[in-house]
């Protein structure tokens, strides 16, 4: 009898890890994120943003920077938006003293294996790392030529960037 309920028991737990969502099983990647959260909304890829919380920001603006709260990691925040308004990509730049390898880690455990990795060939080369869902692409990258900030992140809609 013991055993029959030790068995039943053991198919009711596969049954039930089997149906969960790949994401909540674990080891499993999530899906990518696709949005932003400032202290007055969420700004969200592939959708309309106003940017009217953004003093100084016209509507035809197709890059807005944004305020930063003081316990953000990002030093800058930059939204790309299409003529009409539409979020096409949000950018990250880090401080100069950021760890690198941390962030890749850091999202390789967050997001899976990344889909792409170009690794610098010299000095001045960038190297770029990049996951990728069927709607979404994000990018860690560390660029020792570029002037704003060497390690920077990226995210696109995919719809909106091909």
């Amino acid at each position: 009898m013991r055993s029959l309920f030790s068995a039943l028991f053991i198919l009711l737990v596969t049954c039930i890890a089997g149906c969960l969502p790949a994401v909540d099983k674990p080891g499993a990647a999530r899906p990518i994120f696709r949005h932003y959260n400032t202290e007055l909304s969420t700004i969200r890829l592939g959708e309309l943003w106003t940017a009217e919380e953004v003093a100084g920001a016209e509507a035809g603006d197709t890059v807005v920077g944004l305020s930063l709260n003081p316990a953000e990691r990002a030093q800058a925040v930059r939204v790309h938006r299409t003529p009409a308004g539409v979020v096409s990509s949000i950018m990250f730049d880090y401080p100069q003293a950021t760890d690198f390898g941390a962030m890749q880690k850091e999202y390789t455990d967050l997001l899976g294996s990344p889909a792409k990795h170009d690794r610098p060939r010299g000095p001045d080369a960038a190297e770029r790392i990049v996951w990728q869902d069927s709607v979404t692409s994000f990018e860690l990258v560390r660029d020792p030529t570029r002037s704003a900030s060497p390690i920077y992140t990226r995210l696109l809609d995919r719809s909106l960037t091909r």
